[in-house]
């Protein structure tokens, strides 16, 4: 059973469409919403918001310009 930890997290957030989960076992991943992927498993949930937010911004990164 897994339990929705999104807005347990005080002044901070998860990044949009990404929601923070915890597990019975006493450990967190996070899942996207838009595809279903899942993180590793981690006990400390501040590590998992912190790779949501490092997944969140290379996927959205500017793309390269053109160029040489």
């Amino acid at each position: 059973m897994t339990y929705d930890y999104t807005n347990r997290l005080g002044f901070s957030s998860m990044p949009p469409g990404y929601r923070l989960l915890g597990l019975d076992s006493g450990h967190f991943i996070w899942e996207r919403a838009s595809d279903m992927e899942q993180s590793a498993i981690h006990w400390d949930k501040w590590t998992v918001r912190r790779w949501a937010w490092e997944d969140y911004q290379a996927r959205n990164a500017a793309p390269a310009q053109g160029g040489e």
